[in-house]
């Protein structure tokens, strides 16, 4: 798995992350100098719609869309504990937050100016 990858590599194998897109790069960085190993990390839909940039570390679900940590929602699936939930965007959640409100597990913290920048633009796209 990506989340024990890093100590393959020498340089960083004791090395704390500032957060995921400072872990992924690192790891991208030493793919490239130890292996000549190209890899191309993918951004986040939803942070490159709120004019951020984060590396996705997932996909959404229902989209196929990838998602980084801090944009996603767990949708309630009634999967076994042991499985990873299936993740849903923020992006996705605003589009159709209507249907999707009974299917999430907890709550849709998505702060206000977020979510309605994310329903002006998300119709823009359909």
């Amino acid at each position: 798995m990506l989340s024990s990858f890093h100590h393959a590599f020498e340089p960083i194998k004791n090395e704390v992350f500032i957060d995921h897109n400072d872990y992924v790069t690192k790891i991208k960085d030493c793919a490239k100098s130890e292996f000549d190993l190209d890899i191309e990390l993918q951004e986040c839909e939803t942070s490159k719609k709120l004019g951020e940039v984060y590396y996705a570390e997932c996909y959404d679900s229902l989209t196929g869309e990838p998602v980084a940590l801090q944009y996603q929602l767990f949708l309630e699936t009634n999967k076994p504990m042991s499985l990873r939930p299936d993740i849903c965007s923020w992006k996705t959640y605003a589009r159709n937050d209507e249907f999707l409100k009974d299917k999430i597990f907890g709550t849709a913290d998505i702060p206000h100016e977020s979510k309605e920048k994310l329903k002006e633009i998300s119709s823009d796209d359909v």
